[in-house]
This record gives C-alpha cells, structure tokens and sequence, in this order.
C-alpha cells in the first residue's frame, strides 16, 4: 500500500486500527510495514520579500541507511542565500503515519502544516509488524542555505597583498606556476618580478630583463611550449626563468608583436615585403604567414583570451580586443577579433550591442563568458561588460562588479589562476599603493559534497 498524500495517510493509519479488533481472523489484513519516506522536497520556497521558487527545482537526497538508527534527508546543491525557511510547506511520500517535534512534543504531521526549517527537524515514522507491534524510523532533515550570492564577484574588503614594487605599464602572465609581472618604468629596459602562484605575497625584486639587444616590447611577452617570448627591435626573444634572455634565430624575422599562444601554437604579427602578415609557429622555430593584418587591426594594449568551444571541446578559439587608436580610427567600439588557427582573424564587432571603446582594455573569458573591462580616470573600471560568445555584449547592472577603490586608476594587469581567482595587479602611483585584490565569483569556490 502506497499513499502520498499525509491527510489521506493519517486517517487511513488511525482508522486501521480503530477496526482491526472487529475483523474477523479469516480476513486477510494489510499492514503498514514500511517506515520509510521515499521522496522528500520542498512545496514552494520564499527567496526574499518578492522573489518566490518551485521547491521542486531543489532535489533533496535521502541516506536511508544513515548513522545508528537515524537517516538523513538532506540538499546537496544549497538554496540561494536569504532563503526564508521559517514557513515552509513540503511533500513527502509516504507509507506510514509521520510526527515532528513541536513545542518538544511529538506532533502528528498534516499536509497543510508549514514548518520551520531554520534549524534541523527530527521526523519519526511509525509503521507495524503483522503481529501489532510498532515499527519506527528516524529521519533528520537539514537544510543547506547559501552564505552568500553565488552568483556574486566577491573581492573582500582590502587587498591581497601590498608592496609589489610594480610601477609603470605591465603585462603579467602565468608560466612555471609564478606569476610574472613585466613592466614598463620608462627605464633602457623592462623589469620582470615573480611571485608563485600558490603565495602571491612574497616577490622577486624588480631587475631589468638581460640578454636582449634593444628596449624589449613588455606587451609582447608569451609561454609557449615550456618558455617565455618577447620581441625587440623586429628579434624573438626565449627564457626558460623570465629574467635570462637569448635570440631565437628561427622565429627572428620582422616580428612587430606576439599576439597569444593557444592550442599548441603562437600566433604574432610579422612583416612580409611590403605587407603585415599573421603568422604562427608551431614548433618554436619556424613561422607559417596567414592573411594580411587589416588595417583596422589594433596594434597596442592588446588583450587576449582563449577556450574551447561547449559544442566541441577539441576545437578551441581565441579572442582579443586592443587599442587602434594610433591607427587614426576614432570609431567608439572595442571590436572583437576571433581565430580559430591565428593565420586569420575576423572581426566580431556589431553596430548595436557592442562594448565601448575604452582604454587598457582587458577580455577574458570566466564563469563560460566573456567579460570586457578596463579605462582609466572616473570613467574606468565602473563597470564590466558581458558577451555569451564574444559578438553581442551588455553592460553588467550587478553581482559582479569591482571595487569603488578601482575608479581612477590606470595601470594594470591581470591572471587567472586555477581556483578561479582574477588577480588584478596595480601599479605604484602618487596617490595610490601598488595593490594586488583577489576576486572570484563565489559558486566558483563552492565544493559539492
């Protein structure tokens, strides 16, 4: 006998009894032997002072064999925070008769009744053997909330760390497990200093960059298979450590800039006769030229990212954004431009929903989107913008934002690291520290048990 409704349950169970004594013995008799709920959720849940939600879009799980003689019905995906669980209707079925504690008493359970689950509820359900004797079964139920928005980029209050020494333009990447930072102080040459990416607190201190012939290009730095690149004066520079340079012959033939790295190749930009070519290497030391660099192409401040594509994981894609300012084109959009071999980029850009122009622009794709930020003066870092595949973008209105202490600043750069962790890394200025600030969205951080 299975039957799901409580109020049917109750009377069933009660009137069952009330007439066993008058049947007679020839009668077959069906008795309630199963003490167990087998599915347990939520009727409706109260999110906040407006928002409402279907309980049954949060599964809970039931440990019928538990600990002694008390199971567990639990939700392993938490509710959203601020969820309000002092009113709460559930469903529940059911073969025997079911009581809770209320008022430190054991109270029969209705279908109508709301509960409050703002603490754990003890649920016990009775059921008998052929013989009369009860059967009793103990179910604790806990419920798991969220803390905090999940859908939220959490900063915290201060910085990570202060005191990098950083000063100047800067480019930073992850290579070896450290975090080196490149940077530009107006010296003869650049510095690098490094951190690894487990401390982030303890630096290297800032020394120029050796071996290279020339003021490297800080912007230009890439890993690619096992080392770092940089290009000056038109030359390919290698380093296995980020502070030990050497030319690399091969890849040494009018290099303007290196673009990215992605899918076993590095992709740059190269001179060619007359033309300005795309180009890539697969091996380190030979270059395959593509198409011919549009002239709307940026050529400073470029930003890179890369990923593999949801409908098939071994196809991957990379996108930049970057400054064509010098170029003479005044347009006020950040376009988008996209590869999938870097030998030909196309642009992405749309006349409506697009990212504005700004300066330092960064693109990086987090949380399975891509997010557009940077600037500088009042009207910098005050907001991100969003794109599902990187061609139509929206400004993000809330949840994930920067810090107001952001707003003014200039210089910059950023990873990410394995645990989802943005770092941004500020510069030393006159009115402001050389900061480093942590930020993750929080479902990024939470661990299904």
């Amino acid at each position: 006998m299975k039957i799901h409704f409580l109020s049917i349950i109750v009377s069933f169970f009660i009137t069952s009894l009330a007439f066993t004594s008058c049947l007679n013995s020839d009668n077959a008799i069906d008795y309630v032997t199963d003490p167990t709920i087998k599915s347990f959720s939520f009727d409706s849940i109260q999110i906040d002072s407006t928002h409402t939600a279907l309980g049954k879009k949060y599964l809970f799980s039931i440990d019928q064999i538990g600990q002694g003689d008390t199971a567990f019905i639990f939700n392993k995906d938490s509710l959203p925070v601020n969820t309000k669980l002092s009113k709460v209707k559930i469903n529940i079925s059911t073969s025997g008769q079911v009581t809770y504690i209320k008022h430190g008493k054991d109270t029969l359970l209705y279908a109508k009744d709301t509960l409050d689950f703002t603490q754990p509820i003890c649920f016990k359900v009775y059921a008998s053997n052929s013989d009369g004797t009860a059967i009793t079964k103990i179910y604790k139920i806990s419920i798991n909330v969220h803390k905090m928005d999940p859908d939220s980029l959490n900063w915290g209050t201060n910085p990570f760390y202060t005191g990098t020494g950083i000063i100047g333009k800067q480019k930073s990447l992850i290579f070896n497990d450290k975090v080196f930072v490149f940077t530009d102080d107006g010296s003869t040459q650049i510095k690098v200093t490094s951190s690894a990416v487990s401390n982030g607190k303890s630096w290297t201190s800032l020394q120029a960059i050796n071996g290279i012939s020339g003021k490297a290009d800080y912007s230009s730095v890439a890993s690619f298979n096992n080392k770092l690149y940089i290009v000056a004066d038109g030359n390919v520079y290698e380093s296995a450590n980020g502070s030990d340079w050497a030319i690399n012959n091969g890849l040494s033939d009018h290099v303007k800039t290196l673009l990215t790295s992605f899918d076993g190749r590095l992709a740059g930009i190269k001179t060619a006769g007359s033309d300005t070519k795309f180009c890539v290497t697969t091996d380190g030391q030979t270059w395959e030229t593509g198409e011919t660099v549009p002239v709307s192409f940026p050529t400073t401040n470029i930003s890179t990212t890369s990923y593999s594509l949801r409908t098939n994981a071994n196809i991957h894609r990379a996108i930049l954004m970057g400054d064509n300012t010098s170029l003479g084109i005044n347009d006020t959009i950040a376009v988008p431009w996209s590869t999938f071999d870097g030998k030909e980029w196309v642009d992405l850009s749309t006349s409506t929903n697009y990212c504005p122009k700004t300066s330092n622009i960064s693109i990086i794709h987090y949380n399975n989107k891509f997010y557009a930020f940077g600037g500088s003066g009042n009207t910098g870092f005050n907001t991100f913008y969003v794109s599902e595949e990187g061609r139509i973008w929206k400004k993000v209105e809330e949840k994930v934002c920067f810090p107001a202490s952001f707003m003014g600043r200039a210089e910059y750069s950023y990873v990410i690291n394995s645990s989802n962790y943005i770092w941004i890394i500020w510069s030393k200025t006159n009115q402001k520290n050389d900061e480093i600030w942590k930020g993750r969205i929080n479902s990024l951080g939470f661990i299904t048990q």
